[in-house]
């Protein structure tokens, strides 16, 4: 009788020992973002922006039309919302703007950013294996749609993507080195060291910061605009003013969206204050 007890216990242990190494044994990428989007935040905020973003885009596009100027589109949009939520550290929301900017792509070129926000926000959850094959799909759409011609710029704006993240987790190397890709496309040398110094006030290195600005300000090829910002960023940096931090911020999105030729007039504001309303838990 003994014996059976102690062999049904030891029996019980080990069903026991089984189903617990089942149940902690860790979800899948795949399976994690699966979770994330059928959970509540990433649903509401689904809703949020199209009940809120796509009617601003609407309403900026018709007074754009009434000049004559050109329009943004709504996949471009939600892909900048989504580069914006990535600048936040927010990679939940961008994953969500990822999703509506492949929804309303109507081209190849737009297609391409979405996978590339996508991705991008996969790295940020630290999603490696997803952030990969998201990356590399998006890179398959160039193949097979021979616009190999386009991959400087295609590469340009990942790069400035990954340059952009870099400056905001303060790591100087990896901004500098994905700037020097878009100072090259966009005629921009001074940019891989302005990302470096930006990368260096993410990470409170003030002194390191304020001894590149400084340096960039004795070139003699910077336009009046640029020159303007740099000054305030290296006054700022002396300072340790992390005010600046949202100055950086708007002139990265700014680069973003002249990789698509696209002018601001207002619109990052907009952008700016329909973020700003987003209130989830």
């Amino acid at each position: 009788m003994i014996g059976r007890r102690v062999i049904a216990a030891l029996l019980a242990c080990v069903l026991y020992s089984s189903l617990a190494g089942c149940a902690s044994q860790p979800l899948t990428e795949q399976r994690r973002y699966q979770k994330l989007q059928d959970g509540w935040t990433y649903r509401a905020y689904r809703k949020v922006s199209k009940e809120s973003l796509n009617p601003l885009i609407k309403t900026y596009n018709r007074e754009r039309e009434k000049t004559g100027r050109s329009t943004i589109d709504e996949s471009f949009a939600h892909a900048l919302v989504g580069f914006s939520w990535s600048l936040a550290l927010k990679p939940d929301f961008a994953l969500a703007e990822a999703q509506l900017s492949e929804r309303k792509a109507r081209n190849v070129r737009e297609r391409y950013l979405a996978h590339t926000t996508r991705s991008i926000a996969f790295y940020q959850k630290e999603w490696r294996q997803l952030a990969s094959s998201e990356s590399q799909f998006a890179k398959q759409l160039l193949a097979d749609n021979n616009l190999t011609e386009d991959y400087d710029k295609k590469q340009a704006i990942a790069q400035l993507i990954v340059g952009s993240l870099a400056v905001m987790e303060g790591d100087a190397g990896v901004a500098r080195s994905s700037f020097m890709t878009v100072g090259n496309y966009l005629d921009k040398p001074w940019l891989p060291t302005l990302a470096q110094s930006a990368a260096y006030i993410y990470s409170n290195k003030w002194a390191e910061s304020a001894r590149l600005l400084k340096s960039l300000l004795q070139e003699g090829n910077l336009p009046e605009q640029e020159r303007a910002f740099i000054s305030d960023l290296a006054k700022g940096a002396d300072l340790k003013d992390s005010n600046i931090k949202a100055s950086i911020g708007r002139y990265l999105k700014q680069e973003f969206m002249q990789s698509f030729n696209q002018d601001d007039d207002g619109f990052l504001a907009e952008i700016e204050d329909y973020m700003r309303k987003v209130k989830l838990k």
